[in-house]
Order: structure tokens, then sequence, then C-alpha cells
């Protein structure tokens, strides 16, 4: 078998964080003896094609001179280009190129296997030409940032509908998707899951992690931070000692710094930038509890990495999160902009050493029986065979 993967994210390096998830799948797959090649923009500087961990990886140019190459990476499509509208003079070009890239490619593929919707929509167009069957998968972000008018629904359904099978990351997920579909059976749940031998305890067990919060992901308001902020004041003020890392960067840096100066929290705030995928085990297993206080979320991959790693978490009851945490024994729920919520939840966690120990060994368990690696490769391998097999010769 034969697949092509479209995706407009795409690590450009290793342990880049971009499409990280994306990749461990495509690599998983290909370890199993799928043979899994990848399109993918490329980031300023020009394209390139390369082999990593056995998935043929072609990045297409778009715009010329290259260094000017910048609808995809260091944020969305949509943030990128509402940051510099002069962004929307190369989005002809980068559509006119994915689409030759992936209609090209798909020469050699069985299927194609499409991430995040505007690569659906290119895919199902390769398929009116080519006759290649579909797999679309859907993570939460390209449903939640759609227009609400009656010509998003239409164009959303019709690439829905042209797929030959469409995967949502969560059961939250599927149910906005399933109203945009004419047969619900062609929807099905795959959630993004974990390398367990990368993302994995200390093997002497949890050291006194002391109590350090800890928060991964983009510094942007539908991930909550803002709201983070203002809750970490009064978690100080339980716990002295308690601090703050925020790993991710982002629009709102400027602001939160300045919420952090402007509460007396300048020293117990830390900033890392952006951080390699690597680096990411070794936060989790020095932290004392993960925060996820987003707005709206598909299947978030940094809370099953940390609960991977027996990292407890607080997050709010958002899209996926509640499929991922068991309220009181993998972590705590709270509502999305509920700043008292949030800071009681984390003081609670620093307080209870006991509850932080169960709740580190129940995540674990949790991670190994539901989102290991290996059972999304599995799970996606049986729904290509299906879409192959009722795609018929």
């Amino acid at each position: 078998m034969k697949v092509l993967m479209l995706s407009t994210s795409y690590p450009r390096r290793k342990g880049d964080y971009a499409g990280n998830f994306i990749h461990e799948l495509a690599s998983a797959l290909a370890a199993d003896g799928v043979g899994v090649s990848v399109a993918a923009p490329a980031d300023k500087g020009g394209g390139s094609f390369q082999v990593m961990d056995g998935v043929s990886v072609e990045r297409f140019r778009y715009f010329w001179p290259s260094h000017l190459q910048g609808i995809c990476y260091g944020g969305s499509i949509i943030s990128n280009m509402r940051a510099n509208p002069l962004l929307w003079l190369e989005l002809p070009f980068f559509v006119l190129s994915y689409f030759y890239t992936a209609l090209r490619l798909s020469a050699e593929s069985d299927i194609i296997h499409a991430h995040w919707v505007l690569s659906g929509a290119l895919a199902v167009a390769v398929k009116k030409v080519t006759g290649k069957p579909v797999v679309l998968t859907v993570h939460g972000s390209d449903l939640n940032a759609r227009p609400g008018n009656r010509l998003a629904s239409m164009a959303y359904s019709w690439i829905f509908n042209s797929s030959d099978l469409v995967i949502a990351v969560s059961n939250k997920l599927r149910d906005g998707i399933l109203p945009l579909v004419k047969d619900r059976s062609k929807v099905l749940v795959v959630r993004n899951c974990v390398d367990l031998s990368k993302f994995k305890p200390e093997e002497k067990g949890r050291k006194d992690e002391g109590k350090t919060i800890l928060f991964v992901g983009r510094l942007t308001r539908d991930k909550g931070v803002g709201y983070l902020v203002e809750a970490f004041g009064a978690v100080v003020g339980a716990h002295p000692d308690a601090k703050l890392v925020l790993a991710g960067d982002g629009p709102m840096k400027a602001e939160l710094v300045k919420m952090a100066e402007e509460a007396g929290l300048e020293s117990k705030v830390e900033f890392l930038g952006f951080v390699s995928h690597d680096m990411l085990p070794d936060l989790y297993r020095n932290a004392a509890v993960l925060v996820l206080p987003s707005l709206s979320e598909g299947f978030p991959l940094s809370l099953v990495e940390a609960m991977s790693c027996g990292l407890p978490a607080v997050a709010t009851r958002v899209g996926g999160v509640p499929e991922a945490i068991v309220e009181g024994e993998t972590g705590l729920l709270v509502e999305p902009g509920d700043v008292r919520g949030l800071s009681e939840a984390l003081r609670r966690v620093l307080a209870d050493g006991a509850l932080r120990r169960r709740m580190s060994e129940a995540a674990r368990g949790r991670v190994v029986s539901e989102f290991a690696l290996s059972l999304a490769a599995d799970r996606m391998v049986k729904a290509y065979d299906r879409v192959i097999k009722e795609a018929g010769p």
C-alpha cells in the first residue's frame, strides 16, 4: 500500500514541533511497511526533497524569491495572513503549486490522506482528475475557524462529502462534522496518539518535581494564556514557591510579559519561546502539573504527551480534552475562561502530593491503553484498507 499525505505543516528539521504529530504517524506507518510520501509547503529558503524516518517528503516552493514564502509555519495560515495581508498575494501561487505537487505525486500512490480542510479541498480536486480515493483528517482548528455563513458550510460540506472517509480526532469534533455529511458512516474517530518509547516517565519514578506549572503551546488568545497568567497570581498567593513555565511563542507574548510584570510575577513566569519537540519529554518530567487553559481545541497532543510522561493536568472542558482526562483520576477539568476555577484547581494539585502521584500513575496507564501511536497506526491502516476496498479497481 502506498499513501500520499498532504499537510500544510510538517517538521522542517529534526525536533521541529510543526506538524510533528503527522510525521510520527507517517513514520509509524512506514515502520509497518506502508509506503508513505508527503507533500508539504517549503519554509523560507526554498523547497527540498528528503527522507525522514522512512518517509519521503517533498517540500514545494510556491513563491519567488523563496525567502518571502510566509503563508505557512510560525502560526496558522489564517493568523499568518492576518498578521501580514501581503501574503494574500502569495495565496494563488501556493494553491497552484500545492495542487500540482499533489497531482504529480498521486500517480505513485494508492490513496491520498489530507490533513486539515484546505489540504482536503486540494485532495478532492486531485481525486476529480485521477480517481484516487481520499481520506481527510480534521484536526479541530480548521473546523473551529469555519466562518459562520451558509457559503462556508456549503464548501465544507462539499469537501467532506467528496472525500471517501473523514477522520475526526475526537468525538466532539465528529459531532461538529456530522451535520455537514450525508453518510454518517464515513466519519470515523482516530485520536492523536504518542510514541510511548519517547514520552515516558523517569525509570526510577517521578522525582520531587517542586511546584512548576507547565504550559506547552502557542501564545494565542484561543489558548487561554491570558487567563492563565491572571490565575497564576492567585496560585502564588497560596504557593509562594510556585513557578509558571510557558513553552511556546506567539502574538500574545509581549502582552503576557507585561501582565506578569504588572502583577509583580516577572521572576516567577519563564518564557522559553519555541521549544524543540525533542526537549518536551524532559520538560514534562520536571514539572508538577501541565495546564491547558484553551478556549477551543480539537484533541491536544501536548496533553497526551504530558500524560504519557506521568504528568497530571489541569485543563479546560473543551473539544476532545474530556476524552483524554478522566476527572479526578488523571487530571482536573475547569470551565474555559474561569480564572477562579483554574487557580483553585492548580492550587489543589500543587498542595496534594499524594493526589499528584495517583494522577501520574493513572495518566500513564490511560495513554498506554488508549493513545499509543501503534494503536493509531493500526486504526489508520484499517481505514485505508476500507477505503481502497470500497473504491474498487
